[in-house]
C-alpha cells in the first residue's frame, strides 16, 4: 500500500521530492475525511522500465464507509519534456478508474504536481525529469494516506463467490461474499504479522438457492457450538462470521455473534410442591426428585412430657413402653449414629441415653430420682457428624 512521505534532502532523487506542495497537504486531508488507500495499490516501475508505472490491486475508501476493489493496472506516462522537468499525479477515483494525470512541465525551482481531481484517491507522485527514457523506482514517491483505523468501519461487496474466493483482510472491516457454488472454497489473505491482532467480519450471504457449503479455511477454530450448518440454510439467508487472529492467520477464531451454544441440562421434569433435587449417585448429573422429609437431617430437638407426648419439635415420635423409658424414633435417619444429649426438666432429676440403643433412626432415653426410673419429662437434641 502507498504510504505517503516526503523524502529528506539527502534521501531524495531530486531535489523537488523534498519540497512540501499544496498537494501534499490535500492529501493528508482527504485522508482524514476518508479518502485513502485500505490496501493494495502499490506504484512500481514496470519490471522492463519503460514509460509506464504498475499499479497493484486493491481497494480504496472514498468518504464514506463503503469500500471500492481496484484492479491491477498498467498506466502510461507521458513522453517526458525536452528541457523541462514535469511532476505526474496517480490517482484513483471514486469508482475505482486508476488515473494520470500530468502536470505542467516548468523549470526544477517552481515545478509542482497538479491538482488531485475531485473525488480521487491520491497514490503517487511521478518525477519525470527532461528527456527522460523511462520510470524507475527513484522517480515515483508515495503519497497514499495510511490510517490504522478511523473508527468508522468500512465495508466491502466483493460479488459472488464462484469456485473459489480470497478475502484480504485488511482490504476492509466487513466483507461481503455471496455464496452461489454449491462448496464454494474461502481463503483469507494479508493478515498482520504475528503480535499484530486483527478482527474482520465476513458477511456469508446464500444465494437464491440456499444450502451452499462453503469450504472455509482449516486455521478457522469455531469452539463451541462449532461450525453452522450451511446445508440447512434458507435462500438468501445472512451469516456474519467474526475472524480474529492474532498469529499472522495461522489459528483464526471464529465465531457468530448472538450465536448461542448448546441446551444445558437444566432442571429435570417432574418433582412436586416441597421436593428437592438430590444426587442419586457420585456421578455427574446423576439426580431425581426427593422428598425433603426423606433427606438426611442434620438436626433434631425436642421436649418431651413424663407421658411420654410432645410437648415440642418435629421429626420425631416418641414410645413410652414402661416407667421412665422412652423411645425416640427419627422421621428419617441420620447418615451415621448421631450425638444425642438428654436433660431432665426438674431438679434432682437425671435424664440420660441408653448407649446400647443409639443408632441412626432413634435412641433410648432414661430418667430417674435417685437411680430409681420415674417419669419424667426431659429435652434432647440429635446432631449428625
Amino acid at each position: 500500500m502507498p504510504t505517503w512521505t516526503i523524502p529528506d534532502n539527502d534521501e531524495a532523487a531530486f531535489p523537488v521530492q523534498s519540497q512540501v506542495f499544496n498537494a501534499d497537504l490535500e492529501v493528508l486531508r482527504l485522508g482524514m475525511l476518508g479518502y485513502r488507500a485500505e490496501s493494495g495499490l502499490a506504484v512500481t516501475p514496470q519490471g522492463s522500465p519503460d514509460m509506464t508505472v504498475h499499479v497493484s490491486a486493491g481497494v480504496v475508501r472514498v468518504g464514506g464507509p463503503e469500500t471500492i476493489p481496484v484492479d491491477a493496472d498498467d498506466l502510461t506516462i507521458g513522453a517526458a519534456h525536452a528541457s523541462l522537468m514535469r511532476l505526474d499525479l496517480v490517482s484513483v477515483s471514486g469508482s475505482g478508474v486508476l488515473t494520470i494525470t500530468a502536470g505542467t512541465p516548468a523549470l526544477t525551482d517552481v515545478v509542482k504536481p497538479p491538482d488531485i481531481p475531485s473525488g480521487h484517491v491520491p497514490l503517487a507522485f511521478v518525477t519525470v525529469p527532461p528527456s527522460a527514457p523511462e520510470i524507475g523506482a527513484d522517480q515515483i514517491v508515495g503519497k497514499g494516506f495510511a490510517m490504522l483505523h478511523s473508527g468508522l468501519l468500512t465495508r466491502l461487496d466483493l460479488g459472488n463467490s464462484g469456485a473459489s474466493k480470497d478475502i484480504d483482510v485488511q482490504a476492509a472491516d466487513i466483507q461481503k461474499v455471496t455464496l452461489n457454488n454449491a462448496t464454494p472454497t474461502i481463503t483469507t489473505s494479508n493478515w498482520p504479522d504475528t503480535g499484530t491482532p486483527w478482527l474482520v467480519r465476513i458477511h456469508l450471504k446464500q444465494d437464491g438457492t440456499g444450502g451452499r457449503v462453503p469450504d472455509l479455511p482449516a486455521a478457522f477454530e469455531w469452539g463451541v457450538p462449532g461450525e453452522p450448518d450451511w446445508a440447512a440454510m434458507a435462500a438468501d439467508e445472512s451469516t456474519f462470521v467474526d475472524c480474529y487472529s492474532d498469529n499472522g492467520g495461522t489459528i483464526i477464531y471464529a465465531s457468530i455473534p448472538d450465536r448461542m451454544g448448546p441446551a444445558g441440562l437444566g432442571v429435570p421434569a417432574g418433582g412436586t410442591t416441597g421436593q428437592v433435587l438430590a444426587k442419586v449417585s457420585g456421578a455427574d448429573n446423576d439426580t431425581e426428585w426427593a422428598d425433603t422429609s426423606a433427606t438426611a437431617p442434620t438436626i433434631i430437638r425436642g421436649h418431651v412430657n413424663a407421658d411420654g407426648t410432645i410437648a415440642n419439635g418435629d421429626g420425631f415420635t416418641v414410645d413410652h413402653p414402661s416407667t421412665g423409658l422412652y423411645e425416640l424414633t427419627f422421621d428419617s435417619a441420620f447418615p451415621d449414629d448421631p450425638v444425642v444429649v438428654a436433660t431432665a426438666y426438674e431438679d434432682k432429676r437425671n435424664a440420660s441415653v441408653a448407649g446400647s440403643s443409639l443408632s441412626t433412626t432413634g435412641a433410648t432415653i432414661l430418667t430417674d430420682s435417685g437411680g430409681t426410673l420415674e417419669n419424667r419429662p426431659f429435652f434432647f437434641i440429635a446432631i449428625a457428624v
